[in-house]
């Protein structure tokens, strides 16, 4: 990072294990706009994002969208851009939601995991149609993101349900829907979720429960496969113990023989 950058706005979002991509996304927008007369700082800022979430979609295509911009020189559009991604983001929530909902409105019960955005704002909606629906959500360990999206659940008046993902087996059954989010979906129709969903998917396909994928387009690659990564194996074990290898994986692909339908906007 260059001395045009302030290091203390990009490190807290670089450091986000936790938020979705599209909550990252509206995060990184606000630093651009902060940034939209420093044409320098702007290109080493996307520059920057690109390297760190190559791993989501959505945020990957909208810097290269960005990139493309500042090479044309288009800067109030794209300043117009990210002031409106905010209400992008709303106009999507409502059209997965109203397509999910014509196909599922007989689900009162739900599955999901990790912490989405699009299905958070999904199921918030879903409340005000049903308001008998209750939300079994996965804590979704290393980094917990599933207990925010419960706490954020639960404080908008949905009966939230906290699990570990250990007991996914023993509540998937007595779900009507498995509803996750994708931080990418495949050229072949299969998906990559948080770690978890594969155990989900399978567990559902068993108990022959729908497992539903509702994202936006722009998590639509045309990559075939993807390279899973591991993280710092001391998040699930600071002991550093001869013989002993902790893995931490954070994303996993899930087939599409595994997926009922994928809803997009």
């Amino acid at each position: 990072m260059n001395n045009l950058i302030n290091p203390n706005l990009l490190l807290p979002i670089l450091n986000d294990k936790r938020s979705g991509s599209q909550d990252l996304l509206i995060k990184i927008n606000k630093i651009l706009l902060k940034n939209i007369k420093r044409r320098e700082s702007l290109n080493r800022i996307i520059s920057i994002f690109k390297k760190s979430f190559s791993e989501f979609q959505v945020i990957n295509s909208n810097l290269v969208k960005y990139e493309k911009l500042l090479q044309k020189n288009q800067l109030k559009q794209l300043e117009n851009y990210l002031k409106e991604s905010s209400h992008y983001f709303e106009d999507t929530y409502q059209t997965i939601f109203k397509k999910l909902y014509s196909c599922y409105s007989q689900s009162d019960f739900i599955f999901t995991l990790s912490n989405s955005r699009t299905i958070i704002e999904v199921l918030k909606l879903w409340k005000h149609q049903n308001k008998n629906i209750k939300v079994t959500v996965c804590e979704s360990r290393p980094k917990f993101e599933g207990r925010f999206a419960a706490k954020e659940l639960a404080k908008y008046g949905l009966d939230t349900t906290l699990i570990t993902e250990a007991l996914m087996a023993k509540f998937v059954p007595q779900v009507d829907l498995v509803l996750i989010g994708a931080d990418k979906i495949l050229k072949d129709g299969g998906v990559i979720n948080k770690t978890g969903s594969l155990s989900s998917a399978i567990i559902a396909k068993y108990y022959k429960k729908p497992f539903v994928v509702a994202a936006s387009k722009e998590k639509i690659s045309q990559q075939t496969n993807s390279l899973i990564k591991e993280e710092n194996p001391r998040e699930i074990l600071s002991d550093q113990i001869k013989k002993l290898n902790p893995v931490n994986i954070y994303f996993e692909v899930i087939a599409k023989s595994l997926i009922t339908k994928i809803v997009t906007d």
